[in-house]
Parts: C-alpha cells; sequence; structure tokens
C-alpha cells in the first residue's frame, strides 16, 4: 500500500455520531488494511497487554477514518506507554477536530509536564489555544517553536494553517514556502501554497505550482480536486474541454464519493452550464446517502441560499448547527439565513438549546 494525498470520510460515535471529510496522507483504503486490522485485532485479543500492535492497529483505524476505533487504541498505547509525546499530540488532535476540546486541553496539559523539549512545548500550547479559538496567541506558540526548531515543518505547518484562519496570507504563504525549501516535493505545503497564490491573485505563480503537484502526484485526490477547480474558473465545461473537466469528476466520483469537496466542484460544474435545478439535487441526495455529515449540510443550506429559497435554507443549515454547533462559520450562516428567513425569534432558543 503506497501513501497518497486522499480525503477521508472520518467517523465518530460520541458524544453524537458524526461524519466529516478530512484531506491528509494516508494509505488508501484497500481490502488489504481491512485486512490487516483484523489480524491484529484478533492478536490484541489473545495478547493484550503489549502496546506496539495497539499502537499500529490505531494508526490504521486512524486513516481509515474509524476515528472512534482509533481512540480507544491510541488511549490503549498512552495507558502503557506515557512517555510517547508524537501519540499524545496525535489523540489530542482527534479529539480538537470532532469537537471535543475539552479532553484535548485536558491531554495537551498532561503532555506539557512531561515533556522535555521547549519547542514541542510552545507547539503543544498553541493547539491549546486553538481549543479556546485564541488564534492571534497561537500563532504567537507555534511562532516560537519555528524559532527553536527552525527545521520542523510540523511547527511551520500549525504556523501557517494558524495565519490562514485568520486571513493572514501573506504572512501563511511565507509559513508553507519554509516547507518546501526544506522539503520541496511536500504535496501537503505546495497545495497551500497553490490555494495561497491564487486568493493573492498570483495566477501564473500558482499554474506553476499545480503543474509541480501534479508531476508529484498525478492521480491523487488533491491533484485532481485542483485542477477541476481551475478548468471550472476557465469556464471550460462544453466541446472536446468539458468532455475532459467531466471526465476528471467522473473519477473523482469513484474516488471519493462521500467528499464534499467533488460535491462543490460537481455543483459548481451544472451552475456554470444553467443547470441550478440540478445543483440542488447533487446537495439533497449527499446529504440523504451522508445524513451524519455536517458540512454537506452546511454546503446544501449555502446552496439553497444563493437561489433564494431561504425557508429551506434554514432547515438544512439547523441540521449542520445540530450536528457541529460549536463550528463558527456554521453559527454565523445559521444566523445570517434564519435573519433572512423571518426566524429571528425561534433564533435564540435553537442557540441556547445546542450551547
Amino acid at each position: 500500500m503506497s501513501r497518497k494525498t486522499h480525503v477521508c470520510r472520518v467517523w465518530v460515535d460520541e458524544p453524537i455520531k458524526k461524519e466529516l471529510n478530512l484531506e491528509f496522507v494516508c494509505f488508501l483504503n484497500s481490502t488489504r488494511a481491512t485486512q490487516k486490522i483484523k489480524t491484529l485485532q484478533k492478536y490484541i485479543q489473545k495478547h493484550p497487554t503489549g502496546w506496539k500492535k495497539h499502537l499500529e492497529l490505531g494508526e490504521l483505524l486512524y486513516e481509515q477514518g474509524n476515528w472512534t476505533a482509533a481512540i480507544a487504541a491510541y488511549q490503549q498505547v498512552i495507558e502503557r506507554q506515557p512517555q510517547l509525546i508524537n501519540i499524545r499530540i496525535k489523540l489530542g488532535k482527534i479529539w480538537q477536530l470532532i469537537g471535543q476540546h475539552q479532553d484535548a486541553v485536558l491531554l495537551y496539559q498532561e503532555t506539557i509536564e512531561i515533556c522535555s523539549k521547549s519547542a514541542t512545548q510552545q507547539h503543544i500550547r498553541g493547539l491549546i489555544s486553538l481549543c479556546a479559538q485564541k488564534l492571534a496567541q497561537a500563532e504567537n506558540y507555534f511562532f516560537l517553536a519555528t524559532q527553536e526548531e527552525h527545521q520542523n515543518p510540523a511547527h511551520w505547518l500549525a504556523l501557517g494553517r494558524t495565519q490562514l484562519q485568520q486571513c493572514k496570507y501573506k504572512a501563511a504563504l511565507n509559513s508553507f514556502e519554509k516547507i518546501v525549501m526544506m522539503e520541496p516535493d511536500d504535496v501537503i505545503a505546495l497545495c497551500h501554497i497553490h490555494d495561497l497564490q491564487l486568493i493573492l491573485k498570483q495566477g501564473e505563480e500558482s499554474k506553476v505550482t499545480l503543474q509541480k503537484i501534479e508531476s508529484l502526484a498525478p492521480d491523487d485526490y488533491l491533484t485532481l480536486t485542483r485542477l477541476v477547480a481551475q478548468r471550472l474558473r476557465q469556464n471550460l465545461i462544453s466541446g472536446i474541454e468539458g468532455k475532459q473537466t467531466q471526465k476528471i469528476l467522473i473519477t473523482l466520483s469513484k474516488l471519493a464519493p462521500y467528499s464534499v469537496k467533488v460535491t462543490q466542484l460537481k455543483s459548481k460544474y451544472y451552475q456554470l452550464k444553467g443547470k441550478r435545478s440540478k445543483s440542488l439535487e447533487l446537495w439533497q441526495a449527499f446529504t440523504q446517502n451522508y445524513p451524519d455529515n455536517f458540512q454537506g449540510w452546511y454546503c446544501y443550506a449555502k446552496a439553497l441560499f444563493s437561489q433564494q429559497k431561504n425557508q429551506s435554507a434554514s432547515e438544512m443549515i439547523l441540521k449542520a448547527y445540530q450536528l457541529c454547533p460549536q463550528d463558527p462559520q456554521i453559527k454565523k450562516t445559521l444566523v445570517d439565513i434564519w435573519h433572512r428567513a423571518d426566524r429571528s425569534k425561534e433564533l435564540l432558543e435553537v442557540i441556547k438549546k445546542h450551547h
């Protein structure tokens, strides 16, 4: 199994059943990986006291998106080997991503106490600040980590992403470029650079970066989604070029049918062709197939809202908010849509209920 950039369908059962899409470098799901998980589970039943097999199992479950089971496996590792800082940080990040910030903070605080490296301590403090939505504070901690361990790409990645969250685009671009200076073939950093070049209106540079990404990972999800997005910006939706755009979209749909990003691109494709109703049908089908994916409900609500279907949009954004009330963008969109749908009086009660 080779490592490739991919979108992972992640699901958790606690505290609420929920799934989401995350992009990272992982083993693609395969029969071989599934069989390996079964073999490890049988081994652990017979030999439960060791930690290495728990770790191997946790890594596979993590990369296949079964984070409820991965959390349990990582907890077994930490119980047996509490000094493994990287595993502690990985578990903390999982809790962050699924919204269990209190669990993440407690683990991070414990980890700082047993960690001897100052740069790692600064990085963990940055993660704690992110849990509290203190982005400027997090940025400062990650910056300090980069100064103490200048050659560690993980610090620059965290710094760049935090700067990106604050719309500090030039600073973020600089951080990701630092990674590529150290690791020229880092596809994740290159994707960030490409996206920022587009934001900063560096069109020619973004094309060159995308060519580099395509040369490194021609069939990968992150590459193909950016290729389609570029073709849609160029309005390549008819004739021979349009067929090529559609062909890539079909490939992506097979590669990741559960991907919100792919559905967004397909929706944009139909909008450009003047088929707005088809665009809504895509989101309706997606939310029916993946009802626990809050990102899908959020995009469905935005699509309805853009077509002035405010009442329907208010119902869809409520579903997204119920699944992920801690997401600030979803909450803001909920407020905007409900005001436009004349549901302001109900709004406070809804927010109180899910606070």
